[in-house]
């Protein structure tokens, strides 16, 4: 080949070369281009934000100081977009105040301060225009309505470590597609999905889950009301308030090991239930959460209960057997009224109050110990308990409140400690068989219309209520209906 023609060839690979080159670098270029603008968008909705908090106008916030910090109570601005201040006055921002942003429609993209520990009621509630909100770490609670009719929220990550997701929160949030919620959460209020129509759930065994993207089954949010029987998938660590209520035919249910907590009358008239076994992992039981299931025979609490709610298992008439645990310390507010097939409970010496009601209408109970630890014997905690026959009230018990053991027509005898200083009215009240009741000491007592009375006191004899027959007839009839106290 001729010394031109190769000169020739090299040229043209020369040239190729050369072209390929500034293909790959134009390519480059433009990447970097896309790459820079997508950055660019990226630092200005950072920027947007970084700058709103660098020129906070103060006097668009009223500040309210409380236990830790400060709580912001009321938005004045009208800012599309906006990061709470993480501080005022040298202290940290924890909390966002009922209705602090309510009705803000010009509020569109929102960033909550990390110091924020708690959402209250309606913080955010009607801000129509809302369309992304980013909640911190820190936050534990948000209550109640929070982000009620926010109609153009799309999405919302709850952070791991929020406890509480109150009623209503989410209510008519009707652009709502996506929601995380973190295994960290115990109690999902009433209706907090409620009128959330683009909002997908999980579905499993006629049950709703929500939860997140390790698991999708975290939350059990609702059930069908048809539904026979149920079991609730292997993941779920929390039953949503009322989330069974209602259905009438469930017979059965089977709880997974991984549950935390039954939350407010999550199984509320469930007339069908016969029986549940509660995990031992289970730590909280909400208040009327088995209420009015009549068909109920027995329960047992796990340990990790310290405390029954008000209302959990009243009116389960079929109930003739509970095991409480050790580590229990409270039972609320008419926990087991009205469970009239039970005959005995025994409650743990851990046990330091018992609620109102607690035991009122249990017609069939016979025995009762009361722990030493309890101080007072609320209204009504054992009324109408025509069955029970002999009651031993612990020294330490200060007072016997009001109605205590009104109408407990079977009760034969009772005694009075040296540590009772006050007995309220109508306490043993038409207690028809009381024949017996012992006064540790019998000296120091007076009658009054009322507690706290302005009305004189009359004294009652010490001889007198020495005479077990006698102070048995002042307490069911005689001074039945007078206020009792010792000075």
């Amino acid at each position: 080949m001729s010394k031109k023609k190769l000169l020739v060839y090299g040229l043209c690979i020369l040239l190729i070369l050369a072209l390929l080159s500034s293909c790959r670098d134009n390519n480059e270029f433009i990447d970097a281009e896309s790459s820079a603008e997508q950055t660019s968008d990226n630092d200005e909705s950072d920027s947007e934000i970084d700058i709103i908090e660098e020129s906070v106008n103060y006097e668009d916030f009223v500040f309210t100081h409380i236990d830790g910090g400060y709580e912001i109570s009321l938005y004045l601005g009208d800012s599309a977009i906006l990061k709470t201040p993480d501080e005022y006055e040298g202290e940290q921002v924890i909390k966002i105040g009922s209705s602090a942003f309510s009705e803000c429609t010009s509020l569109e993209r929102l960033v909550i301060s990390g110091g924020v520990t708690y959402i209250d009621y309606y913080a955010f509630a009607n801000c129509t225009n809302l369309t992304s909100v980013q909640i911190p770490f820190g936050v534990k609670i948000i209550d109640d309505g929070a982000f009620y009719n926010c109609y153009a929220l799309k999405s919302v990550e709850i952070p791991d470590g929020v406890t509480v997701i109150g009623g209503l929160v989410f209510e008519n949030c009707s652009s709502l597609a996506s929601i995380e919620i973190p295994d960290s959460v115990i109690n999902i209020g009433y209706g907090a999905f409620d009128g959330c129509d683009e909002l997908k759930y999980n579905e499993f065994d006629n049950a709703y889950y929500l939860g997140n993207d390790e698991n999708r089954y975290a939350a059990l949010i609702k059930a069908d009301k048809n539904i026979k029987s149920c079991e609730i998938h292997s993941g779920t660590a929390v039953i949503a308030k009322m989330a069974f209520m209602d259905c009438e035919g469930l017979a059965n249910v089977k709880l997974p090991d991984s549950l935390k907590s039954i939350d407010y009358g999550a199984f509320s008239n469930c007339a069908s239930l016969n029986g549940i076994e509660l995990p031992d992992g289970l730590l909280y039981l909400g208040d009327m959460a088995f209420k009015d299931c009549v068909n109920m025979t027995e329960v047992v609490i796990p340990d990790g209960v310290t405390r029954i709610g008000d209302g959990t298992f009243l009116g389960c008439r079929g109930l003739t057997y509970v095991e409480l645990p050790e580590g229990l310390t409270s039972l609320g507010y008419g926990a087991f009224s009205d469970c009239k097939s039970l005959t005995s409970v025994d409650i743990p010496d851990g046990v330091i109050n018992i609620g109102s009601e607690a035991f009122s209408g249990c017609s069939g109970l016979t025995e009762i110990d009361i722990p030493d630890g309890v101080t007072d014997l609320n209204y009504e905690v054992f009324a109408d308990c025509i069955g029970l026959i002999g009651v031993e009230i612990p020294d330490g018990v200060t007072e016997i409140a009001d109605s205590a053991f009104f109408n407990c027509s079977g009760l034969k005898s009772a005694n009075i400690p040296e540590s009772v200083i006050s007995i309220g009215n109508n306490a043993f009240l038409a207690c028809v068989e009381l024949t017996n009741v012992n006064f540790a000491n019998p000296t120091g007592w007076n009658l009054s219309e009322y507690k706290n009375s302005a009305s004189g006191k009359e004294e009652i004899s010490s001889q007198d209520l020495s005479d077990p027959s006698v102070a048995a007839e002042y307490l069911r009839s005689k001074y039945a209906d007078f206020y009792w106290e010792r000075e």
